[in-house]
């Protein structure tokens, strides 16, 4: 739990929930590979 240690020396919490399974994770991907293609040309 590197991430939880990391943010404890910051003084920040760290709220963990449940993990989905990997129709949800393939979705979030796609979501964001979509998104990435749609502005990579404004961050540049």
């Amino acid at each position: 739990m590197f991430f939880e240690d990391y943010k404890i020396l910051e003084n920040k919490k760290v709220v963990d929930e449940d993990f989905s399974d990997r129709d949800v994770a393939v979705m979030v991907i796609q979501e964001a590979v979509d998104l990435y293609n749609k502005e990579k040309h404004s961050l540049i």
